[in-house]
């Protein structure tokens, strides 16, 4: 039996010092860096606006967010996204592995900058940020000003800039930040890396091979000419988009959507936030009576669901049935008022993180208006566009079409187990206009 034990220990930890190995050569750089190729080049399509070269360990990684009216997150996915009339930052990196504690790291991140004819060349070459997010933000430059910087000065006003950091997820981790200008070519190379991955003269002799290799299209130029008109765009887009919107809800009782403003109809609500640019959309559905007792400890009703993905498709999946997204109003005995939330569990909001203001403020509309018997569960659909950004989402006859199909379901008890909703208007103090507290 001890030799057994033995026997078994032994073999833990030998399984154990191997995972631990494996543990360290990941950390200590992926296959990518370990056969890095850098005296070899392939030439890379900078999604339409020129080529570059670059080892062909690096892989495209997307589009830097950057400028005024840049999307949210580090970065975007498409150039018709890309907002910044002055520059354009296109992002590659080498190595990108999942730590063992299930989060990514990047040992080396590059980032190819083109920059608009109308930026003066003095600005490109004065280095004051990095569109690498890893390191800072590009709202926060705090940590990029501290710096200290080795400049080498090259041929036709170019200049190589060498700064070694601590990663910015690891302190123990060393990096340089290697930043490359060519103000006459308009081009810009950033680099963020391991210096256990590449020394310093690698990483200088990299970021100016690919500055000099990069060639654009007048693709680039037309480009930036859209970007600098896009406000105007966006806003005739929004314009139509709203004008759509308002003709779909007119034979539910809806004729206009004013900014800041929630409108009701006929089993159906409206709000636009304050800056226009966020459409809410609800419909409602029916009441579902409660049976006795079916609440849980908040005094959210419980409810038994039969619906499956041969009925609807969902987001996801809640307990096995495809999660509808739908919102249940219903009164909430202790506190003694009405209450809001996901009929099936947790709401997913497109527009989250406070972007969203016109969501709220209708939940609070019907919320203050009373949502019917106390009975029952009353439930509803919602639909939420960004009519600036992505107008073409705006299909209010879809989501009406969709908010139906539910609505029927329900009444057939499809949707609810053994349970078939009450058809008919939602009772409210009915008002065309009610201001809302948003911006």
């Amino acid at each position: 039996m001890k030799l057994l034990l033995l026997i078994a220990g032994a073999i833990i930890s030998v399984v154990l010092a191997v995972l631990a190995l494996a543990a360290r050569s990941a950390e200590r750089g992926p296959a990518e860096l370990r056969h890095r190729k850098l005296d070899e080049f392939v030439s890379v399509d900078l999604q339409g606006v020129g080529r570059a070269s670059l080892p062909p360990a690096f892989k495209f990684d997307g589009i830097v967010s950057s400028g005024p009216n840049r999307c949210p997150g580090p970065r975007t996915t498409t150039l018709a996204n890309h907002l910044d009339d002055q520059q354009l930052s296109l992002r590659f990196t080498q190595g990108q592995f999942v730590r063992a504690n299930g989060q990514p790291a990047s040992p080396v991140v590059l980032a190819i900058t083109l920059f608009a004819p109308s930026v003066r060349t003095e600005l490109i070459a004065h280095v004051d940020e990095t569109p690498i997010w890893e390191f800072e933000s590009p709202s926060d430059t705090r940590r990029f000003q501290n710096l200290n910087w080795h400049a080498t000065p090259g041929a036709g006003g170019t200049a190589t800039h060498v700064a070694a950091v601590p990663d910015a997820s690891d302190a123990r981790t060393a990096r340089w930040l290697v930043i490359h200008t060519d103000a006459a070519r308009r081009v810009r190379v950033d680099l963020y890396v391991w210096q256990r991955a590449y020394t310093a003269e690698e990483a200088g002799r990299l970021v100016r091979s690919v500055a000099a290799s990069v060639s654009t299209t007048p693709a680039l130029q037309q480009h930036f000419a859209n970007a600098s008109t896009f406000d105007q765009r966006a806003q005739a887009r929004r314009r139509e988009a709203l004008a759509k919107a308002a003709n779909q809800l007119a034979p539910a009782g809806i004729h206009a959507l004013q900014p800041g403003e929630v409108e009701l109809g006929r089993s159906t609500i409206a709000g636009l936030s304050g800056s226009g640019r966020f459409l809410a959309v609800g419909r409602y559905l029916g009441s579902v009576p409660i049976p006795p007792g079916a609440r849980d400890a908040r005094g959210r009703p419980i409810y038994t669901f039969r619906h499956t993905h041969a009925d609807f498709q969902g987001h996801g999946i809640i307990d096995g049935h495809p999660d509808l997204q739908l919102r249940l109003f219903y009164w909430d005995v202790a506190a003694r008022e009405w209450r809001v939330a996901g009929l099936q569990g947790a709401l997913f909001e497109p527009f989250a993180a406070g972007r969203d203001l016109t969501s709220p403020a209708i939940v609070e509309t019907l919320q203050a208006r009373g949502a019917g018997a106390h009975d029952h569960g009353h439930i509803w659909d919602f639909a939420f566009y960004d009519v600036e950004l992505r107008p073409e989402e705006a299909d209010i006859g879809a989501f009406l079409a969709r908010a139906d199909a539910y609505a029927n379901a329900l009444a057939a008890g499809r949707i609810i187990q053994s349970v078939k909703a009450v058809r008919g208007a939602f009772e409210w103090a009915r008002r065309t206009a009610l201001p809302l507290s948003t911006p």
